[in-house]
């Protein structure tokens, strides 16, 4: 069975780096990446073949938003599942039943949850 490869956003390594750990703790099929700023983020979504991205809404430079619209874009119909992650509830409020994010979370995450959409 090919592993399912995931990627996490988020500005705050620790963050990204606990996700990422815990997601393939939980799961032994999950391969994990992290990227730290929505720049490198972007750049590992459009070269690496990932099924979900994970994208912390508040990222400095490119949002979570502008990451996931550049995504959508350039790969249109192979673009991968987008899950929208933020602290802040007014920023998922604005992007929950949108069309951008597939689902949208706030953090801390609820990694039952998010092991239930993966």
């Amino acid at each position: 069975m090919r592993p399912m490869r995931v990627l996490v956003v988020d500005d705050y390594r620790d963050s990204a780096d606990m996700l990422a750990a815990v997601l393939m703790i939980r799961d032994a099929h999950l391969r994990v990446d992290a990227a730290y700023d929505g720049s490198s983020g972007l750049a590992q979504a459009l070269t690496g073949k990932f099924e979900v991205i994970i994208l912390d809404l508040m990222l400095p430079g490119l949002s979570g938003a502008e990451v996931a619209q550049a995504i959508r874009v350039r790969l249109a119909n192979n673009a991968p599942v987008l899950i929208a992650l933020s602290g802040s509830l007014a920023e998922v409020a604005q992007h929950k039943g949108g069309t951008l994010f597939d689902p949208t979370l706030t953090q801390p995450v609820n990694v039952k949850r998010l092991m239930g959409i993966l």
